[in-house]
C-alpha cells in the first residue's frame, strides 16, 4: 500500500472544529447574501433618482410629421410628434395679441445657455445668467429672430405675453432640445382645427392673429429704434467734442510760465516761450 505524503493525508475535525467550521460558513454566507442584496438594491435606487421624463404623452387628432413640433395657440401647449397619432405636450406661453403667429417654419439652430442681446440697444445678457430671458436652451426658427426658448419667468407660461417667441420652463426646453433635430418642421396653428392650413404655405411665412395690430406694433418699434440710434449718434458726437477739447487742452502751452527775458546782442531784451 503507498503511503500518501505527510501534508497531503486528511486530517480529521474534532466534534468542535466542525462546530466553528460551520459557524464560520454561515458567517461568510449571510455577508455574501447581504451584499448580494446591497447590489440589487443599488439599481433600484438609482433608478428612483433618475429625474422622470417631461411632458405628457397624448394622442393627436392630426398627423404632422414625426419628430416636427407644432404650437397650439389657442391651448398654449406645444406637441412633440412621436409617432402616427402621438406626441409629447408641453405647455408653453405664446404672443401677445400683435404678436400672435402661425405658420410654417423650421429649426434652424439649438443654442445651450443663449445670449441675450436685446433690440433696442440694451445690456447683452449672458448664457448661463439665471435672469436670461431666453434661459437655458433655445430653438432659432428660420432666419427670424423668433426662437422656442426657455425662461426665468416661470409664472408666463400658459399665457400670451411674448414678443413672439414660444417660452417654456427650462427643464421642458431642455428636454425638448434632446428630442428635436436640426431642421424639424415647426407649424404654429389656431386650434386643432386649423391643423392643415399651413402645409402648403411658404416655408417661414407667417400669419398674424391681428395683422394691423401687429403692423401699428412694427412700426412703434421702428420708431423707438430710430430714436435709440438718434440718441446714440448724439452721445458719440458729444463724446468727440469732448475728446477733441481735451486734446487741445493738453496741446496748448502755458504761456504764463514759458516766458522770459532773453537778452540780444544789442542788448535789448524781448519775451519768448521756450
Amino acid at each position: 500500500m503507498r503511503c500518501q505524503p505527510r501534508s497531503a493525508r486528511p486530517r480529521r475535525l474534532s466534534h468542535a472544529s466542525a462546530l466553528a467550521a460551520l459557524a464560520i460558513a454561515v458567517m461568510l454566507g449571510g455577508g455574501r447574501a447581504d451584499a448580494q442584496q446591497s447590489h440589487r438594491a443599488g439599481p433600484r435606487a438609482d433608478k428612483a433618482s433618475t429625474p422622470a421624463p417631461r411632458g405628457e404623452h397624448v394622442r393627436t387628432s392630426f398627423q404632422f410629421p414625426v419628430g416636427s413640433l407644432v404650437i397650439v395657440n389657442n391651448e398654449r401647449r406645444l406637441y412633440y410628434i412621436t409617432g402616427t397619432g402621438e406626441a409629447v405636450r408641453y405647455r408653453v406661453a405664446v404672443g401677445k395679441n400683435e404678436e400672435l403667429w402661425m405658420g410654417r417654419t423650421f429649426v434652424a439652430a439649438k443654442v445651450v445657455d443663449p445670449r441675450w442681446i436685446p433690440i433696442n440697444g440694451d445690456q447683452p445678457v449672458d448664457g448661463g445668467d439665471p435672469a436670461n430671458p431666453l434661459g437655458k436652451r433655445a430653438l432659432y426658427l428660420d432666419w427670424s429672430l423668433l426662437r422656442i426658448h426657455g425662461t426665468p419667468s416661470r409664472g408666463s407660461i400658459g399665457s400670451a405675453v411674448s414678443n413672439g417667441c414660444i417660452r417654456m420652463l427650462n427643464e421642458d426646453v431642455m428636454d425638448v432640445f434632446e428630442r428635436v433635430h436640426f431642421g424639424a418642421p415647426v407649424y404654429a396653428i389656431r386650434s386643432w382645427k386649423d391643423a392643415n392650413l399651413y402645409e402648403s404655405e411658404k416655408v417661414a411665412e407667417k400669419f398674424y392673429h391681428d395683422p394691423e395690430a401687429h403692423d401699428r406694433a412694427k412700426e412703434e418699434l421702428q420708431e423707438k429704434l430710430r430714436e435709440r440710434a438718434a440718441e446714440g449718434r448724439d452721445r458719440e458726437t458729444n463724446l468727440r467734442r469732448e475728446r477733441v477739447r481735451n486734446r487741445s487742452a493738453d496741446a496748448t502751452p502755458d504761456r504764463s510760465s514759458g516766458k522770459a527775458q532773453v537778452k540780444l546782442a544789442s542788448g535789448r531784451s524781448t519775451r519768448g516761450a521756450f
